[in-house]
C-alpha cells in the first residue's frame, strides 16, 4: 500500500489556481491594452492627416483625440494633450494613466506617447 495518497490533488489545485489567476488577470488587462493600441493607432493617423491639411487646426485635432479617448474608454482631459507646431512639424504629446482593478490591488498603466509629422 502507498502512503502518497492525495499528493497529486495538491498539485492539481495549485495548477488550477494559477490558471484561474492568469485568466482573471488577462480578462482585466487585455481590454485596456487593446484600447490603448487602438487609441495609439488613431493618434498616429490623426497627426499625420493634420500635417497634410492646408490649414492646420489645433483645436480640431485635440477635439478628435479627446473624442476617441472617450470612445475607447481612456480617461483623458485637455491638460494631458500637448500640441506644438514648429516650422514644418506638428508634435503631439499625450500622457495618461489607465487604472486596472484587480480586486485586491489597482494597477496603473502609465502611457507617455509622442507623435510627430512633417507638414506639407
Amino acid at each position: 500500500m502507498s502512503n502518497e495518497r492525495g499528493n497529486g490533488k495538491l498539485g492539481v489545485l495549485v495548477w488550477l489556481l494559477l490558471v484561474a489567476g492568469s485568466v482573471f488577470f488577462a480578462v482585466r488587462t487585455i481590454p485596456a491594452k487593446v484600447a490603448a493600441y487602438e487609441f495609439n493607432d488613431f493618434c498616429e493617423q490623426e497627426v499625420r492627416v493634420a500635417a497634410t491639411r492646408g490649414r492646420f487646426s489645433e483645436k480640431a485635432l485635440v477635439k478628435s483625440i479627446l473624442e476617441k479617448a472617450e470612445e475607447v474608454g481612456i480617461p483623458l482631459d485637455r491638460k494631458q494633450v500637448r500640441v506644438r507646431t514648429r516650422q514644418k512639424k506638428i508634435e503631439v504629446d499625450i500622457t495618461y494613466e489607465v487604472p486596472i482593478d484587480l480586486e485586491v490591488y489597482t494597477w496603473v498603466w502609465k502611457y507617455d506617447q509622442h507623435y510627430e509629422s512633417l507638414r506639407l
